[in-house]
């Protein structure tokens, strides 16, 4: 075999490998493609996610926060949809359950800056519908994805979570 066929040889799997792991990184940085084989109509911002944190990458349960830094176009659209009746303003009651989704191991992933101006909804993946904090639903065996608006900071947080 001739250098040139045996680097080309070599540089396939390589390559294959990178676009691979790029597509890897894509899929689970974007809530959009973590998504999309879910029918629900809650605003989702498109593209990679600024901030990303799968609090357990090993084990069947899921807990994984998504964080977005909206930009206007952005802003413009979830000021839009915000009026469907899915988003609630975030109460006192609403907000211990809110850190709830944010916490793993005692430990608080909710963001120190987060203003007073938040809105939220609960999308129930077991019974396939939009669910508030006051509405009992399962204790365990159950997944869900918390959206929440920080509308004076322009930023938009998902978390994914299964217990």
């Amino acid at each position: 075999m001739t250098k040139r066929k045996k680097i080309f040889l070599f540089l396939i799997p390589v390559v294959i490998l990178f676009f691979a792991v790029l597509f890897f990184l894509f899929q689970t940085r974007s809530v959009s493609a973590y998504f999309r084989d879910v029918s629900f109509d809650v605003y989702v911002p498109l593209g990679i996610a600024d901030t990303y944190t799968d609090l357990l990458p090993v084990g069947i349960d899921v807990h994984k926060i998504w964080e977005y830094k909206l930009n206007s176009d952005e802003s413009n659209r979830i000021e839009q949809e915000h009026r469907n009746g899915i988003w609630n303003k975030v109460t006192d009651k609403a907000m211990s359950e809110i850190q709830y989704y944010f916490t793993v191991n005692f430990d608080s992933y909710l963001p120190d800056n987060i203003s007073d101006d938040l809105y939220y909804c609960i999308y129930d993946f077991s019974s396939k519908k939009f669910i508030t904090v006051d509405e009992d639903t399962a204790i365990l065996g159950w997944h869900r994805a918390l959206f929440v608006w920080d509308r004076e900071n322009a930023r938009y947080y998902c978390v994914s979570m299964s217990v």
